[in-house]
C-alpha cells in the first residue's frame, strides 16, 4: 500500500518502522528532518511537505502533538488538503480536537477524500510492539509508582495533561460537567510546575503522596 506518514516523533517513528518492515511503500514528513534518516535508509521517501507526502497515497496518516499542528498540516498552504487524491484515506492518530476534526471531514469531504479520526494510545512500547490502543487509556500505574521509575515516560505528564485539557474544552461546548476530568486536569497542571512535565504521566500520583504524606513505594 502507499501510505504518507507524516509525524516521526515518540509514536510515529516506531509505527513507520513496523510499517516498513511490512512491505508498504512510504512518503514521510516531519518538521525535523533528522527524524526520517533511519526511515529513509529503509527505502521510505522523503517529502517536502505534507501535501508532497499526500500525492498518490492511499492512505494518509498523521501522528501529532496536538490540535494546532493537526489543523496546520491537515489544512494548511502545504498542507494535506492540497495533495491528498479523491477516494484517500486520511487518519489522524493524534489526540485531539473532535471540533477541529469535524471541520476537517467536512473539507476533505468536498475533495472525496475520508476522513478518519483514530487517535492511539499505548505509548512508545504500544508503537514499537506494532499495536496502538485506539483511546484506550491502559493505566498500568502500579509497577511505575512502586519502583518510583518515572524518569522513562510512556507519555510525558504534560502530554497527558494535553489530552485532559482537550475533553475538557469538549465538555464545556457540549455544556457537560465532568468533575472528575476537572479535578484531573488541575493535578496535571501543577505537576510540570514542579517540575514533572517530562516525567512519566503517573508522576501526579507524586502530588497525592505529597499532599498525604506518605510514599508508596515496593519494599
Amino acid at each position: 500500500m502507499r501510505i504518507a506518514y507524516i509525524g516521526l516523533g515518540t509514536m510515529g517513528g516506531p509505527m513507520v518502522t513496523n510499517l516498513l518492515e511490512a512491505g508498504h511503500e512510504l512518503a514521510v514528513y516531519d518538521v525535523r528532518c533528522d527524524l526520517a534518516d533511519p526511515h529513509l535508509e529503509s527505502d521510505a521517501r522523503w517529502a517536502d511537505s505534507p501535501a508532497v507526502a499526500a500525492r498518490g497515497a492511499e492512505l494518509i496518516l498523521t501522528s501529532l502533538t496536538g490540535p494546532r499542528e493537526v489543523e496546520l498540516v491537515a489544512l494548511g498552504d502545504r498542507g494535506i488538503v492540497h495533495g491528498a487524491e479523491r477516494d484517500a484515506v486520511y487518519a489522524d492518530l493524534s489526540t485531539s480536537s473532535p471540533t477541529l476534526i469535524r471541520r476537517i471531514h467536512g473539507t476533505f469531504a468536498e475533495r472525496g477524500v475520508h476522513v478518519l479520526d483514530a487517535p492511539v494510545s499505548g505509548g512508545p512500547p504500544g508503537a514499537q510492539q506494532g499495536f496502538g490502543q485506539g483511546m484506550l487509556l491502559s493505566l498500568r500505574m502500579e509497577p511505575v509508582v512502586f519502583r518510583n521509575d518515572f524518569d522513562q515516560p510512556r507519555i510525558t505528564l504534560k502530554l497527558a495533561r494535553k489530552d485532559v485539557g482537550l475533553a475538557a474544552e469538549l465538555a464545556d461546548e457540549l455544556d457537560v460537567s465532568l468533575p472528575v476530568a476537572t479535578l484531573t486536569e488541575q493535578l496535571e497542571v501543577e505537576g510540570p510546575v514542579r517540575g514533572y512535565g517530562d516525567k512519566d504521566y503517573s508522576s501526579f500520583f507524586l502530588l497525592q503522596e505529597a499532599c498525604a504524606g506518605v510514599e508508596v513505594r515496593h519494599p
